[in-house]
């Protein structure tokens, strides 16, 4: 009689446990949409309404403000890291011989991959970046898997399709920060 009791609370529980669990969740995901977003502007445009099609990545960023990208733009630590960006058409070439099924000069790849992991490391740890604007992310984002397709290409760990998928990865990333940036200047005028 004992066994049928408690077995009869546990399931008793359980109904009414569940339920309530799911509805604190949505209740508490309701509470964080519904307050203020730290952080946001409200003078802030989405880029959603602005960018074209081809670039979701950078249709779903807020418009960094005019003092963020100055701020970016002008950190010396930016600077000699975006330098580095040159390097992004040679990962880039690398690429296309291993897509197309050519051989590929592995000393060339690493020597990329420590050259932009070298750039990449500044300029995550510099104080501009640290604000968090979307032109920093998108270029370190470009610049960090520019320094990994590279190292995975030293290492010969690309098959053709692997390859192709990781170029196209790549020219989409670099896409992503040229058009931030451009528009970024754009809109505020050069450093």
């Amino acid at each position: 009689m004992n066994v049928r009791i408690t077995r009869g609370t546990r399931q008793g529980t359980q109904r009414w446990v569940l339920p309530l669990v799911a509805c604190v969740f949505v209740m508490g995901g309701l509470s964080a949409c519904s307050g203020s977003q730290g952080g946001v502007s409200p003078t802030e445009t989405k880029r959603s309404e602005k960018a074209p099609a081809e670039s979701p990545v950078v249709a779903d960023l807020a418009t960094p403000t005019c003092e963020q990208y100055v701020a970016f733009a002008s950190d010396p630590k930016v600077r000699g890291g975006l330098e580095k960006s040159a390097l992004w058409s040679e990962v880039t070439a690398e690429l296309e011989k291993a897509a197309a099924g050519e051989q590929v000069d592995q000393a060339h790849a690493k020597q990329l991959s420590e050259q932009l992991a070298d750039a990449t490391g500044p300029l995550r740890d510099s104080k501009t970046a640290g604000a968090k604007s979307e032109t920093s992310k998108l270029a370190i984002r470009a610049l960090g898997l520019s320094a990994r397709l590279a190292g995975k290409l030293s290492r010969k760990e690309f098959d053709q399709e692997a390859a192709t998928a990781a170029l196209a990865e790549l020219k989409q990333a670099i896409a992503d920060y040229e058009q931030q940036a451009k528009a970024d200047e754009t809109r505020c005028g050069s450093s």
